[in-house]
């Protein structure tokens, strides 16, 4: 191997910094993460990072892996001494839906069944993907 060739970067798959890593943890777990369900599973990113990508089987899943991956990505980030991305406006409005008790069973049955955290989460995909595939 000729010298010009050669990596001279840190090795990749050695743990990050406890400090960095928890700098990039309190950053990367205010981002907003998008679920899209798909065929065999789910479909993860950030609005903040949108190149992070990740799959999974569930909801619940696919949250954990892109938290995760948006960590390692920020953290990365921290180590190159590059600014990662703020965090878009955190949910601050509120809407309230009136139920009949066999309405809320029933949506939070399935809610669980299809591996979503609570009703809400299950909800608001529901609407956001009926809402983006009206707008298509």
């Amino acid at each position: 191997m000729s010298r010009g060739s050669r990596n001279t970067s840190k090795k990749a798959d050695r743990p990050f910094d406890k400090t960095v890593l928890g700098h990039a943890r309190h950053i990367a777990d205010q981002y907003r993460i998008i679920l899209e369900r798909e065929p065999g599973g789910f479909t993860a990113r950030s609005i903040e990072m949108p190149n992070v990508i990740v799959h999974g089987s569930s909801p619940n899943q696919c949250e954990k892996k892109a938290r995760e991956a948006l960590r390692i990505a920020v953290a990365t980030m921290l180590e190159q001494r590059r600014t990662p991305p703020m965090s878009v406006n955190k949910r601050s409005a509120q809407v309230n839906v009136r139920l009949t008790a066999e309405e809320k069973l029933l949506l939070t049955e399935t809610a669980k069944r299809e591996g979503f955290k609570g009703l809400s989460d299950f909800i608001r995909h529901l609407a956001l993907a009926h809402t983006r595939r009206r707008s298509a």
